[in-house]
């Protein structure tokens, strides 16, 4: 269910714009589905990095954060291990090149998919 949300938020943000919406996107997505705007401004950081994306030429690509989908998607990851895989890279400096990232990231979405959050975490 979370990566159907991802795609369609990410599909309504390329698509329509603030007047189409009646708002901004997280007013829209909060009044629309009654959840408060820091839920729906989660949700859409959450389609940024989980969801399908598109190059400037309309390419498909894959999620920012591969692996961490894929579990999601196999119902192995939850809301909880999203939090904390999220956290990381939010903390993570700019400098860490892209392979030790995407290692980062599987390693950690391995690791929740067999422990809790609060494990992943530590």
């Amino acid at each position: 269910q979370r990566a159907i949300r991802h795609a369609l938020i990410n599909q309504l943000r390329a698509r329509a714009d603030d007047e189409e919406l009646g708002g901004k996107l997280p007013a829209a997505l909060a009044d629309r589905l009654r959840i408060t705007r820091t839920e729906a401004n989660r949700w859409i950081a959450e389609a940024e990095d989980l969801g399908p994306r598109r190059a400037l030429t309309g390419e498909s690509l894959p999620p920012q954060l591969t692996a961490t989908a894929a579990g999601q998607r196999r119902g192995l990851i939850g809301d909880g291990h999203v939090a904390v895989i999220r956290s990381f890279f939010a903390h993570l400096p700019a400098a860490v090149d892209l392979g030790t990232r995407e290692a980062a990231e599987a390693d950690l979405a391995g690791k929740a998919c067999e422990y809790r959050p609060d494990q992943v975490a530590k």
